[in-house]
């Protein structure tokens, strides 16, 4: 949708986060699955 984003893992780079515009809007947390990462911080 317009206004998502995709990126990998900013510490491990494995992982994909799809972020929709809503959450970002919110700053809500995401977790890395492969290595527990967690932002926005």
């Amino acid at each position: 949708m317009e206004g998502d984003v995709s990126f990998m893992c900013p510490k491990c780079g494995k992982a994909k986060i799809v972020r929709t515009k809503h959450e970002r809007k919110l700053a809500t947390q995401y977790t890395c699955p492969e290595c527990g990462f967690t932002g926005p911080n």
